[in-house]
């Protein structure tokens, strides 16, 4: 028997998706317990209407964290910290921090952002970094000044 799962179920499969279970299994449990309808030709087209959907919001919220990433292609991402007369900062800036930085200004989350640091940076400069944002490399710049 063919079902659609209305709620994650362990050892199943997620919310929306369209899995084969015995006949018993899926009446008895799944769809007494509202963990699933039955897979009729209306409820499936309906179903992947709604996973078309959901994939068109994705794609739409990672094309507007790209274009807020590219922005610090060709101009840097300022950011101004606290560093003494040699210009060595207080504190240091590691990937998490800047990445909560960007997060920060982009106003959302950038759930799946991810900067690539050596080290962590001590001194004020302009630096050049690698971010991944699902799977693809961006470089950006990063401006630190003395605040």
């Amino acid at each position: 028997m063919k079902v659609i799962l209305t709620k994650d179920v362990a050892r199943v499969g997620s919310k929306g998706q369209i899995v084969e279970v015995s006949e018993g299994y899926g009446r008895n449990f799944l769809i007494k317990n509202g963990f699933a309808k039955e897979a009729t030709l209306s409820a499936v087209k309906e179903a992947q209407t709604k996973t078309k959907q959901k994939q068109e919001q994705k794609d739409k919220a990672l094309q507007k964290e790209f274009e807020f990433l590219l922005r610090f292609k060709n101009k840097p991402f300022k950011l101004s910290l606290r560093a003494n007369e040699q210009g060595h900062l207080f504190e240091k800036v590691d990937a998490r921090k800047l990445t909560h930085f960007l997060q920060e200004a982009f106003g959302d989350k950038l759930p799946d952002l991810k900067i690539a640091l050596a080290e962590p940076i001590k001194e004020l400069g302009h630096y050049e970094l690698d971010a991944v944002l699902a799977g693809k490399k961006i470089k950006i710049l990063v401006d630190i000044e003395n605040a």
